[in-house]
């Protein structure tokens, strides 16, 4: 039962049923099971798309472009699950950041109906890739408190509001994407990351007089078109700009 279920310790149940539960809050589980309706789901090393090691715990899970529909309990993601990517499958609900594996390093949910607010303070600490993009998110924008490892965040495509601060970027992040959505207030560019490669902040409402004077050598696209971010760009190739 659900309140059973409440009580249990995670940490005692085997990845089977781990993975069953997971996928309990599918419409359409046995796109992933391939048991079409046989019963019991096959055991987990023969699931669609799912990676073991030689222990037989779950390291990765790619269930991209399936119409899973339904919603993600992460609760129930293995704690061993390194990468896990579900996108375009149109998932709906709330995501409990916090409760995502420790060892947890790249979570790709691109395009799908997700909603709520992204508390990134719960994010693991070993978190590196994190794209959320093209999903219904709310809320403002804590970027200087991201995992210390993170190296691509895309956020692109929500409902995020408010000011944000770049100025205590993670050095290891090279791709940053918070465009469309409604920010707002002026940004500080002198602080980026030195090896920061893209980053695109267009399509929102950031304004105001910006000092482009810092910005990093790495940078090979920043995108600044449709905001009234206003200044000088100096000794920069063309090719960069995207305004």
């Amino acid at each position: 039962s659900a309140d059973f279920l409440g009580k249990v310790d995670k940490s005692s149940l085997p990845q089977q049923t781990l993975m069953e539960l997971l996928i309990g809050g599918f419409e359409h589980p046995e796109k992933i099971t391939d048991s079409y309706g046989s019963g019991a789901p096959m055991d987990i090393s023969e699931w669609d798309e799912v990676e073991v090691d030689e222990d037989g715990q779950v390291t990765e899970i790619r269930w991209d472009w399936m119409v899973l529909r339904g919603t993600l309990e992460v609760k129930w993601i293995p704690s061993t699950v390194e990468s896990l990517s579900i996108f375009e499958a149109k998932l709906t609900g709330t995501i409990d950041w916090g409760a995502l594996p420790e060892v947890m390093r790249e979570l790709t949910l691109h395009q799908n109906e997700i909603i709520g607010e992204l508390h990134v303070t719960t994010l693991p600490t070993t978190m590196e890739i994190l794209d959320v993009s093209i999903n219904k998110l709310e809320g403002t924008l804590d970027l200087e408190n991201l995992p210390p490892k993170m190296r691509d965040l895309d956020l692109s495509f929500n409902n995020f509001h408010g000011t944000v601060c770049l100025t205590r970027l993670p050095e290891t992040l090279t791709h940053l994407q918070i465009d469309h959505n409604g920010l707002s207030g002026t940004v500080d560019l002198t602080m980026l990351p030195q090896g920061m490669q893209q980053l695109d902040i267009s399509y929102t409402q950031v304004e105001g007089e910006t000092d482009f004077s810092r910005l990093p050598r790495a940078l090979k696209l920043l995108s600044v078109q449709n905001t009234t971010l206003c200044g000088e760009i100096r000794k920069t190739p063309d090719e960069m700009i995207d305004s």
